[in-house]
């Protein structure tokens, strides 16, 4: 990636918190690189992204890179992947995807009690570990290269979603996990 003259640039604190000002609504923002805040390990070649909300709270994950890979790639299966995943549309449409921070809704749920919350954490959890896992199969991979993993992914469930008629994806299934990386 490179960041032209007229775009905004931030860094996040810590915690992965970041204030960007003038984000305009449906925008991409990109995060690239970091460090995973329970382990410290560094996360050089890792890319999120996320649209811009306007002035609203803005949670970049997996899934929200998901999103923006099939939505920018042109697909219109973005809704129906969230669908394979295991959410109701009621319950997380794109829009929701963009705003719900997945830890922080996880520890609100109620205790005990399997929600959307607890599917979300767990399913950007399941995402980034893949992805992960496949950007350390790239020699000398970059922040492109990263992307372009993510976007590959993207493709990749979309096959999988339409080659098994619209069924769930099991992120958790070594099957579902073969058939989408091959």
């Amino acid at each position: 990636f490179t960041q032209d003259d007229n775009e905004t640039s931030t860094t996040s604190n810590n915690n992965g918190f970041f204030n960007l000002e003038s984000v305009n609504e449906n925008s991409v923002i990109v995060a690239v690189g970091g460090a995973d805040i329970i382990t410290d390990n560094a996360l050089d070649n890792l890319v999120l992204a996320g649209f811009g909300q306007g002035n609203k709270t803005v949670a970049i994950t997996p899934i929200s890179t998901l999103m923006v890979s099939l939505q920018s790639g042109g697909s219109e299966d973005a809704q129906a992947i969230l669908t394979a995943l295991g959410f109701d549309a009621e319950d997380l449409s794109i829009d929701v995807v963009a705003t719900k921070h997945p830890l922080t809704s996880a520890q609100q749920a109620e205790e005990g009690e399997s929600t959307t919350e607890d599917n979300l954490l767990r399913t950007n959890q399941q995402l980034l570990n893949l992805m992960l896992t496949l950007d350390s199969m790239i020699i000398d991979g970059d922040a492109n290269s990263a992307s372009a993993i993510n976007d590959a992914l993207a493709s990749k469930l979309v096959s999988y979603m339409q080659n098994n008629n619209g069924e769930s994806i099991d992120l958790g299934s070594v099957v579902a996990l073969s058939a989408i990386i091959e």
